[in-house]
């Protein structure tokens, strides 16, 4: 099992997942920089769970408190138990997903224009009406909120 550490480009995986080729490339991590490397993650139920299941794939795994997985975890990266490796993969967050996604290429720069003028944005419709005193407005919500008084009938 891999599991992705969020944003920092970094994956998790249990030596059992690793080639012996594939070693020399994993980070090498003594037990605090492990920690300083989890830590951040320390309240994220879905990294805890996914931490505890790594955990699981890997010998030794007794009933431990979130705090202690990540403690276990720095261990066996320390241990060469669990490795860890930088992703080949760009974390982007865009519509709500954290789901990795490969990096794309940066778009080649538009050809230039004879003009080119960048389009106005349209105008903003009115909220208001256009003979609305805004500062009479002002005062008299400031006032009814002062008193305790309801000022907006919606």
């Amino acid at each position: 099992m891999a599991v992705s550490l969020g944003s920092t480009g970094m994956t998790l995986r249990g030596a059992a997942e690793v080639r012996g080729s594939e070693r020399h490339t994993a980070m090498q991590l003594d037990r605090q920089r492990a920690m300083d490397l989890l830590r951040p993650f320390q309240a994220d139920l879905r990294m805890i769970r996914e931490l505890r299941t790594l955990l699981a794939t890997t010998p030794g795994n007794p009933q431990v408190t979130d705090r202690e997985v990540l403690a276990e975890i720095a261990r066996k990266i320390e241990a060469k138990e669990v490795f860890a490796f930088r992703s080949e993969l760009v974390q982007t967050f865009t519509g709500g997903s954290a789901a990795p996604t490969e990096a794309e290429p940066e778009p080649a720069p538009a050809a230039p224009s004879q003009k080119s003028t960048p389009a106005a944005p349209p105008p903003e419709a009115a909220t208001l009406p256009p003979n609305t005193n805004e500062s009479a407005q002002a005062a008299a919500a400031q006032q009814a909120a002062q008193s305790g008084a309801p000022f907006c009938d919606h």
